[in-house]
């Protein structure tokens, strides 16, 4: 069973990403050309074999699009893109529908035995889109991003989630305040899709716990009209 982000979950991603027509720095926001975008590729990979904790940028494209590094030499990116051209705001839209990331990710929130909402369920997706899904990846084989996040719901439930959703606030190495303040957004939308569905959800009461809340709320009802009618 796999997970499906929502058309709001993409929106919210362009806002947060913002479009850029040209390969870019991630980390320092300068336009890259295809040259310099495979030298810097080359040496965020060194940094990482050689276990430096500061690490240099990533070469990104579009909607937060970061290309492999075969892709960078073929100089053809995701979907057949031109990287020396550049990409336009439709074809990125395209792009970030059919992102490596994304589908990885929705495997992995597929495999939640929690029930998500779609509000929690999309804030996941914006967790796993920026730091990872933790699926097959044999460079960093400690690394588990999304997936470790939906085994801390399963086993400690969403406030532990949530936490452990926090501390993925590091941009080459280095704690980065736009994270903190992303990671803040994603554990509210979090949170409060699990007390949507705590207020909403009746598909799992039995018919006899469905009375019993009535009744309640009827019972806490009749007094407070009859404690009007006696003011």
């Amino acid at each position: 069973m796999t997970a499906k982000p929502s058309d709001k979950f993409f929106n919210e991603v362009k806002k947060a990403e913002g479009f850029r027509k040209n390969l870019y720095d991630d980390s320092t926001q300068k336009t890259l050309t295809l040259k310099e975008a495979i030298k810097l590729k080359k040496a965020r990979a060194a940094a990482k074999k050689r276990g430096d904790k500061k690490l240099p940028g990533t070469p990104t494209i579009g909607y937060g699009n970061v290309p492999t590094l075969s892709q960078l030499e073929s100089g053809k990116g995701l979907l057949g893109v031109d990287l020396v051209k550049g990409i336009d705001e439709g074809t990125a839209d395209k792009v970030l529908r059919n992102e490596p990331e994304i589908l990885k990710n929705s495997k992995v929130i597929g495999t939640a035995k929690t029930k998500l909402s779609q509000e929690a369920t999309d804030a996941l997706f914006s967790f796993g889109f920026n730091a990872g899904s933790g699926l097959g990846s044999k460079k960093e084989p400690n690394f588990k991003g999304t997936k470790r996040i939906v085994e801390v719901l399963d086993n400690e439930g969403p406030e532990a989630a949530a936490s452990k959703m926090k501390e993925f606030r590091k941009s080459g190495g280095s704690i980065n305040k736009g994270l903190i303040n992303r990671r803040e957004k994603e554990t509210k939308q979090f949170l409060k899709g699990f007390k949507a569905e705590k207020s909403f959800d009746v598909d799992n009461l039995s018919l006899k716990s469905i009375k019993d809340k009535f009744n309640t709320f009827t019972g806490k009802l009749g007094k407070a009209v009859q404690g009007k009618l006696n003011e």
